[in-house]
């Protein structure tokens, strides 16, 4: 039986894998498992924007759940600090986009969401300098 694979077909199926690969790389990132590899940490973010760009998933809430994410991870004390620095560090990365996609329509929900990325940057024991610009 030859089954025959339409455009459609082609890209529900690149979809699901890259949703697939989104999930892994969130409990990566959440737990992390390859902690070594700090570069795990843009491939999440890679992901989610791509899952956005081909319309599987909302863009504000991918990048909303993504800031979410770094920003629980960088306040887990029980993971080494440098995973927890390399987190907090790329929270400018789906903040940068979060401001572009709702910081003119809603200032007041961008100003709450900065102040919950200051708020954990104040909270950790590690370097701040990327903060400058959020202040």
């Amino acid at each position: 039986m030859h089954t025959t694979t339409t455009p459609r077909s082609s890209l529900l199926r690149c979809r699901e894998r890259l949703r697939s690969r989104w999930e892994r790389l969130h409990i990566d990132v959440r737990c992390a498992l390859h902690a070594g590899e700090p570069a795990r940490i843009r491939q999440y973010l890679h992901c989610g924007h791509k899952l956005a760009a081909l319309g599987a998933i909302d863009e504000v809430a991918a990048q909303a759940q993504m800031l979410q994410t770094l920003l629980h991870t960088a306040r887990d004390a029980e993971l080494p600090n440098f995973w927890r620095s390399a987190c907090l560090e790329l929270t400018a990365v789906p903040l940068l986009r979060l401001r572009h996609l709702i910081g003119l329509h809603d200032p007041l929900a961008m100003q709450a969401i900065e102040a919950a990325v200051n708020t954990c940057a104040r909270r950790l024991p590690l370097p701040r300098q990327h903060l400058g610009a959020h202040a």
